[in-house]
Order: C-alpha cells, then sequence, then structure tokens
C-alpha cells in the first residue's frame, strides 16, 4: 500500500480529536482563551451537557477584524512568536488549536468587540448588534461531532458531560480567584463564584459538600528563588476516602502529577491513618524555564525540572504549618478549672492483675527484660532492633513521689487490659494505646538522632533505569538522615554509611530506595516507623509504675500524639459522662 498525504479536511479533524474530545474539552480551550483576554468576568450557558451548545462570554479585550479572520486557522496565536516563546510561556493557551480544533467539529460562532471599536466584528453568522454592549467576546458552539457520529457515540449521557463542565468550570475557577465566574445549566445558574481572595475561593467551591468543614481550613505557603507554593488544605477533622479533592495546580493549569498527590498525603502523614485523605488544593507558580507545558495536548501534564526540590518542599510546608495550627489550638484552649485528683487511692483503683516489681525501673527507648512481663510465653525480639533502640536514651534518676505529684500535670492511674495507660488529666480520664505512644516516641528520637556509622563492607545492590536515573541527580538527598550512597558502576549502588539506630538492616535501607518512585520522604518516613514498629512494646506486655509514667510524660509533651501511621492513640471519658453513664445527674 502506498504512502499518500491525507486531504486537509482530514487532516484537521484527526488533530482536533487530539484536543476535543467531549464538551468540557470546549469549555476548557474557551476559558483559557477569556483568562489570556484579561476578563475579570466570565459566564458559560450550556444545554444538554454542552453536547446541543456551550455559551462562553467574557469582557477581555477583544478582537478586531484582522484577528477575527486569523482565529480560527491552525496555529494561529497572539501568545508565541519564536522558539524560545516555547520555554517562558506564561500564558494558559500558546498553541493556537483551540478554535481551530472546535470549528473543525462543531457550528461556531464568534462575536467579539475590540476596546478600541464600536462595532462588533461577527464570524460564521450575525448575531443581533447591540451597539452599547462592552467590549469582549462571545462565542458559541453548537452540533458538538454531528459530523463524527463515531465520536459522537462515545460521549456520556448529559448529566454526566454537565459534571465533567462544571468539573472543568471549578478547576479553572480555582486558579484566578480575582475573575469572577458564572456557570449555567440548561438556563438555570448553578454556580456564581464572585471575585475573592484565593483562599475564599477554595471554600466557595466546596461549600456544597457535606463532609468539608469550612472551620478546619488552614492556608499553608513557602517560596524560595525558584517557585512560590500556596494551599488551602483541612485539619484532620474533615478528610475523605479518596484523593479526588486533591488539586495540583501548576502556574494556573491544573495538572495530574502522581508524585506531588503523595507529597500531599505524605505531609499528613501524621495526621491521617491509612485511608484517608484531605482536601487540599495546592498553587505552584514555578519559573516558566523550570517548567515543560508542550507534552499533553491538554496541558494536564507537566514537566519540572527540579520536581524533586518541589516535592521535598511540599512537605515541608504543609508539617511546619499543620504543627503550628496545633500548637496555636493546644495555647489559646481553655483549662478546666478544676483540681487534679491527688488521692492517695488513686493508684488503687485500677490494680493490675499481676505483680509489678515496684523497683524503679526508668523508662528508655527499649525496657529491660524484666520490666515486661508477657501475658503469654515470652515474645522473640531481634536483638539487633533492640539493643539500638535501648542504648540512646540514658537513664534518669527515679524521681521523687512528692515532687511528681506536684509537677505533673496528670495523675497516673495504672494500666488496663495490659494495652491501655491509665491518667487523670483536666476532669478527664486518659486511656493511652501503650505500643502505638512507645512507637511514636521511638520514631521521634530516631528521626532526631544524627550519628552515623561507615560499613565496614558496603552494602552492594542493584537497581533499576528509573531508579538509577533518579539517584544520579539526588542521591545526595539521602545524606540528611545519615545514608551515605555510591555508584561504582551503572545500576549498581553502595550503602558506604547508615545511621547507628539501623545497624543491621541494611537490606531494608537498599529496598527502601529500590522500591522509591522519587519521594525521598516517604522512605525515611517508612524507614524510621518500621524500626519503631518493632522496638516498641507490645500489646499485652506489662509494664511498672515508673515506666508508663516516663512514656506519659513524654506523650502529653507532644503537639499531635498520633502514630507515625496517622492513628491516634489516646481517647478520653469525661468526669459527665460516666456521671450520666450511672444515672448521676447532680
Amino acid at each position: 500500500m502506498s504512502i499518500r498525504l491525507l486531504e486537509s479536511t482530514l487532516v484537521q479533524r484527526i488533530a482536533a480529536g487530539e484536543v476535543i474530545d467531549r464538551p468540557s474539552s470546549i469549555i476548557r480551550e474557551l476559558l483559557d482563551n477569556s483568562i489570556d483576554a484579561g476578563a475579570s468576568s466570565i459566564s458559560v450557558w450550556i444545554e444538554e451537557g454542552g453536547m446541543k451548545s456551550i455559551v462562553v462570554t467574557d469582557d477581555g479585550c477583544g478582537m478586531d477584524e484582522e484577528d477575527m479572520k486569523n482565529a480560527c486557522h491552525a496555529h494561529a496565536t497572539s501568545k508565541i512568536s519564536k522558539l524560545d516563546d516555547l520555554f517562558r510561556i506564561k500564558t494558559m493557551g500558546f498553541r493556537g488549536e483551540a478554535l481551530y480544533s472546535i470549528a473543525a467539529c462543531t457550528r461556531i460562532t464568534i462575536s467579539s468587540r475590540g476596546k478600541s471599536k464600536t462595532v462588533d466584528n461577527t464570524m460564521e453568522q450575525d448575531i443581533e448588534d447591540d451597539p452599547s454592549a462592552v467590549h469582549g467576546t462571545r462565542i458559541s458552539v453548537e452540533g458538538l461531532f454531528d459530523q463524527l457520529p463515531a465520536r459522537k457515540m462515545f460521549l456520556k449521557r448529559p448529566a454526566t458531560e454537565a459534571t465533567m463542565c462544571r468539573n472543568i468550570f471549578v478547576e479553572k475557577a480555582l486558579a484566578f480567584p480575582q475573575i469572577e465566574f458564572k456557570f449555567f445549566q440548561d438556563g438555570e445558574m448553578k454556580i456564581h463564584l464572585p471575585s475573592t481572595s484565593p483562599m475564599q475561593r477554595v471554600l466557595d467551591s466546596l461549600s456544597n459538600d457535606q463532609g468539608f468543614i469550612a472551620a478546619d481550613a488552614v492556608e499553608f505557603s513557602s517560596e524560595n528563588k525558584d517557585f512560590k507554593l500556596y494551599g488551602v488544605g483541612t485539619t484532620a477533622d474533615s478528610y475523605r476516602s479518596d484523593r479526588s479533592q486533591i488539586r495540583i495546580f501548576v502556574n494556573n493549569h491544573c495538572v495530574v502529577d502522581f508524585s506531588l498527590v503523595t507529597a500531599i498525603t505524605n505531609g499528613y502523614s501524621e495526621q491521617f491513618p491509612g485511608g484517608r485523605f484531605p482536601y487540599f488544593c495546592l498553587f505552584i507558580q514555578i519559573n516558566p524555564e523550570l517548567v515543560d507545558f508542550n507534552i499533553h495536548p491538554a496541558k494536564r501534564e507537566c514537566r519540572i525540572r527540579i520536581k524533586a526540590q518541589v516535592t521535598g518542599w511540599v512537605i515541608t510546608m504543609i508539617r511546619s504549618q499543620l504543627q503550628r495550627k496545633i500548637r496555636a489550638v493546644k495555647v489559646s484552649a481553655p483549662e478546666p478549672e478544676q483540681k487534679l485528683l491527688e488521692d492517695s487511692t488513686a493508684d488503687a483503683v485500677f490494680q493490675p492483675e499481676h505483680h509489678v516489681s515496684e523497683e524503679p525501673h526508668p523508662f528508655h527507648r527499649g525496657f529491660e527484660r524484666a520490666d515486661i512481663i508477657g501475658s503469654q510465653a515470652p515474645r522473640r525480639f531481634d536483638p539487633s532492633w533492640f539493643d539500638n533502640a535501648r542504648s540512646v536514651l540514658k537513664k534518669p534518676e527515679r524521681p521523687n513521689q512528692f515532687e511528681e505529684i506536684e509537677k505533673r500535670s496528670y495523675t497516673y492511674i495504672g494500666q488496663a487490659f495490659r494495652l491501655f495507660l491509665i491518667a487523670q488529666k483536666n476532669g478527664k480520664l486518659l486511656f493511652v494505646d501503650q505500643h502505638a505512644a512507645h512507637e511514636r516516641v521511638l520514631y521521634d528520637e530516631f528521626r532526631q538522632d544524627k550519628q552515623i556509622q561507615r560499613l565496614l563492607i558496603p552494602y552492594r545492590f542493584e537497581v533499576e533505569g528509573d531508579t538509577d536515573s533518579f539517584l544520579l541527580e539526588n542521591s545526595y538527598i539521602y545524606g540528611d538522615f545519615g545514608i551515605e550512597l555510591t555508584r561504582p558502576e551503572p545500576f549498581v549502588w553502595e550503602i558506604d554509611t547508615i545511621p547507628v539506630i539501623s545497624k543491621g538492616v541494611e537490606d531494608k535501607i537498599a529496598s527502601f530506595i529500590k522500591e522509591s518512585t522519587g519521594d525521598v520522604e516517604e522512605i525515611e518516613t517508612n524507614l524510621f516507623s518500621t524500626m519503631a514498629c518493632k522496638a516498641a512494646i507490645k500489646a499485652g506486655d506489662e509494664i511498672d509504675r515508673y515506666s508508663a509514667i516516663g512514656l506519659l510524660d513524654k506523650v502529653f509533651l507532644m503537639d499531635n500524639p498520633c502514630c507515625p501511621h496517622g492513628r491516634t492513640f489516646i481517647t478520653e471519658i469525661t468526669e459527665q459522662s460516666l456521671r450520666e453513664s450511672v444515672g448521676r445527674l447532680n
């Protein structure tokens, strides 16, 4: 079969299919044009999910007669003029394909009035002339895919297409809070977003989401010489079971980027347990020379040259500002004016079932074997984990019992079910999961310990091509937590140093590195949380009074008491609820 050149009409429709695949694609392209035109107000009308008609109006700069003639030609644009401009794109559109592609698969009508014009320039068909109209552009689109029935048959029901149109509309509105947006569906206004602040625009867009609590919204910000980060997210009280409300904007384009979504979820890892995700809008303004949007027809993907640096900053920004938020709430919360229970009989309320030695066994990273009496057969511990966990913290002196009562803000009551430590504090009974609490204490101390040791024989491992490429550029980052890497040959790496507390787990470190998707923070978190989990006391272990108090002292100093996996390990019962449960209402 011989090679032939396709006729221009066929070429036009093939090209249109790359940009326009459903009504929401048309709205995306027309909104980009209106935004680039400097509009302060944009309105969208759709009928039958956009399959019957779409109308977009704006009060932007409009077009003159010459622009109107060129608007629907292939690669006709005012955004770029030379090759270098592709690497400094600051507009929403730049290829000059939008109107050309729309015209190839619909009936399009354009009416525009430039700021210096007094009459309309109308294309395709006449529209009633209104000399009093302000400058701007009105584009009407009808009959999507009427001439391409094979493509039309893949469209969804009108209600589904309308939902997709609304989603695109909201995405564009989120990135430009200074612009007023209106959305009409079948003649009825469904969305009105007036000009407002960035945070308020995010709150307005989520106002109909019943799982979202506006009072829990938090602003995030950070910047350096190459990029600025701004985000609006929720605290642990507002969450979803999926990632659908995590949105990423790079230079105002809403993009799909799994590594940035992962960075956000990692930033929340100490707030949310597995299976819970925040509401979060992340806006990244980055030097245009460091990002490439010319890789996807709809600009839904981009390449960021400094991706690892950006993801690291996102994680740090979220974690640090959530901690500040938690501390601020903790400081401002009023303390109940209630005298702590200091009765000497308090210790007798919950007496352990088994005998526990009253000899001083101070709390530290790992417990002495005499401190723990398992409820079943003795547990088998990995000595390397246990010894490393135990050796880091110095043993404190036994506290004076009177000073303990005077200085502590709580009263230790005892242990229940060999699982919970019970304390009374501020008129409440607090139940602390002993394993999760100890795990969190160890996790924090492991991350703070900076001692490293050089391996006598480097640990060698092989990696795949993607990991090899990532390590070539970013292996130095692992040195921040004591892991030095060298590359003796392609696809082969060696671990030269490890943290002192990681002795004997070189294989686990290598596995973390090999399975990395480029998110260093995730590797560090998983490594230390695994070590802490193995070294912590377990459910079913019985601990003495002084070890329990040592653990609670550390727990009650935490700003955010949850395990490394995000699970809260403290629950409380108030005096009032106890009174009500036994019918004591006075």
